[in-house]
């Protein structure tokens, strides 16, 4: 339940705000908020197989699937602090917004190779 509750917080929690973060259960919330980030980057995984796999019948969509690489590279999961003052909001809500913005990024490759492929 406390995942959820991370996870629907981080949907609309914006990355910088500062929440103060003190209860019995502090400990629980932030591991709640880092698995939901690692969640988020295994989801953004799938999106970069897809990527490749879409790269692989249209070449001209390749430097989607690099760009996708990079921002995976450069994912919340490790590279955003949760132990910080927000309880790990700001890592879930920056994985969350990542996440989906490589989601409509490979939905939108999957339209250009299409029409490419249309073309020829």
């Amino acid at each position: 339940m406390k995942q959820a509750k991370i996870g629907i917080s981080a949907l609309f929690a914006l990355p910088t705000s500062a929440i103060a973060c003190s209860g019995a259960d502090v400990q629980d919330s932030i591991r709640a908020a880092i698995r939901f980030a690692y969640f988020n980057a295994a989801f953004m995984t799938i999106a970069l197989g897809v990527s490749f796999f879409i790269a692989k019948k249209s070449p001209i969509t390749g430097l989607i699937t690099v760009f996708i690489g990079i921002l995976l590279a450069l994912h919340p999961a490790w590279t955003v602090n949760a132990w910080g003052g927000d309880c790990g909001i700001g890592k879930a809500s920056a994985a969350v917004v990542l996440s989906l913005f490589s989601g409509i990024v490979v939905v939108v490759q999957h339209a250009w190779a299409k029409r490419t492929l249309a073309k020829d």
